[in-house]
């Protein structure tokens, strides 16, 4: 008698978005950079490779948001770039929003399915 033993893998769940907008990178970055921090902080902070630190942070210091000073060999968020996180935070906010009330008014139409809620009208009072 033959059995087979059968092996599951499980695959574990990274706590960070697999796709993101350039956004929410620069958002991530800028959050690392909070209390300056050198690239390797950032990156890991960040969840970004190298080169996707590279492309960011040359386009956040490029745009304002983020400045290297290079006294102490580290990269600061500028005021731009808390008012940048002010605001993405704001728009997160709102999306979250948007979603619960779209859940909301999903779980409206699924629960009324069956049954009708407006009051059945007689072929007379919708004549106009």
């Amino acid at each position: 008698m033959t059995t087979s033993i059968e092996v599951q893998t499980t695959t574990i769940k990274r706590s960070y978005k697999k796709h993101r907008s350039k956004e929410e990178i620069v958002a991530n970055i800028l959050i690392a950079a909070r209390k300056s921090a050198t690239k390797t902080r950032i990156m890991r902070g960040a969840y970004v490779s190298y080169n996707l630190l590279q492309k960011y942070l040359r386009y956040a210091s490029v745009s304002g948001l983020i400045f290297y000073d290079h006294r102490i060999n580290r990269y600061q968020i500028t005021s731009k770039g808390m008012q940048y996180l002010n605001f993405f935070n704001q728009y997160q906010d709102t999306e979250s929003d948007l979603a619960l009330k779209k859940s909301i008014i999903s779980k409206m139409l699924e629960n009324n399915e069956g049954e009708s809620t407006m009051p059945s009208l007689s072929m007379e009072e919708t004549a106009f």
